[in-house]
């Protein structure tokens, strides 16, 4: 029995990295790079804690299960942005009406809406995204099953600049990750028993250079949809799927870490308070006369840096706090990305 997965552990720790990184002021080429993977890979790695034994016989259960405690983090965490747009008047809508468009992630009827620097979309996202994984395993057929996944993600591709609430169009998006996920439990779990049974770790490297190197044949690439910035839903897995395999290869045989996984635990409140950090470090930097810095590679890298180092060690006391008796024969790993 494997207490905590390794490579789940890097592939959350690079996961976050990425996403503070993607909000950064960094190369364009960077931005451009970590959007092509970042999200479905979290996405993936969901999927990938729920193993078809673990999987509850109804819905029930499995709401209580595996949906609830993503509904509270939900709720906290809109808590947070609700305080937050109380105490902030922002220039672009009235603190009601901000708090309001909170519920409704990133997304409301009206249109899109903006809720830096709260980032919430992930929760609801996953959520529903959840509940599609568990619609599309009551099919008896494991290639109805790929079918139905890929459908899901197919019409949530089309339906990406509808803004709907709750991000059902990224939840949609996200059915073939969550399922691929899915599929690769199993193959997951034997590879951290028996790491040396595998492949080579350094044919991680032209996998990650090779999903680089899609970038390059497709140049006119947007971010209108949070899952992957490639417009094509195949191109996109593909993409993922070379890039995610390179990633696991190189760390799956990596040493264990305290740090990865702090960093990897971490991602629950790294996630969505981000951009708040982000934002104060800012604040503080013009309070100083340093604002003219703010535009560089170097302050970019810095508060990204100094931004997951906080939020680890918040994460750290937080969950000290709140599970000072964790059993030891727990995995760790919640199936929130």
């Amino acid at each position: 029995m494997v207490s905590r997965i390794r490579a789940v552990d890097y592939l959350k720790a690079i996961g976050i990295i990425a996403v503070v990184c993607g909000h950064a002021k960094l190369p364009e080429w960077i931005l451009r790079w970590i959007h092509t993977f970042h999200i479905p890979m979290f996405f993936m790695i969901s999927g990938s804690l729920i193993t078809p034994e673990s999987l509850p016989g109804n819905f029930r259960t499995f709401f209580k299960k595996r949906i609830v405690k993503l509904f509270y983090s939900y709720l906290f965490f809109w808590a947070i942005g609700a305080v937050f747009y109380l105490l902030k008047n922002a220039p672009d809508a009235s603190p009601a009406n901000r708090i309001l468009s909170l519920l409704y992630s990133s997304g409301t009827a009206e249109g899109d809406i903006c809720l830096y620097p709260i980032v919430l979309w992930f929760f609801p996202a996953l959520i529903f995204g959840m509940c599609f994984l568990y619609l599309v395993t009551t099919i008896n057929s494991r290639i109805l099953q790929w079918t139905a996944a890929a459908a899901f993600t197919g019409t949530g591709y089309a339906a990406g600049s509808l803004a709907l609430p709750w991000e059902l169009e990224s939840a949609a998006c996200s059915t073939i990750f969550l399922y691929s996920g899915y599929r690769f439990s199993h193959k997951l779990r034997e590879d951290a028993m028996d790491p040396e049974s595998l492949s080579p770790s350094w044919l991680g490297l032209p996998l990650i250079v090779a999903g680089a190197l899609m970038l390059v044949f497709h140049p006119n690439i947007g971010f209108s949809l949070r899952v992957s910035n490639f417009g094509s839903p195949l191109l996109s897995f593909t993409c993922f799927v070379i890039t995610a395999s390179g990633l696991y290869l190189l760390t799956r045989k990596l040493p264990r870490s305290k740090v990865v996984e702090a960093v990897s635990r971490g991602t629950i409140i790294i996630f969505p308070l981000h951009m708040i950090v982000f934002l104060l470090i800012d604040v503080f930097m013009q309070r100083i006369g340093m604002e003219r810095l703010t535009n560089t590679i170097a302050y970019a890298t810095g508060k990204c840096a100094i931004t997951i180092v906080f939020l680890t060690l918040v994460s750290i006391y937080l969950l000290r706090m709140l599970k000072p008796q964790s059993g030891s024969g727990s995995s760790g790993q919640p199936a929130s990305a």
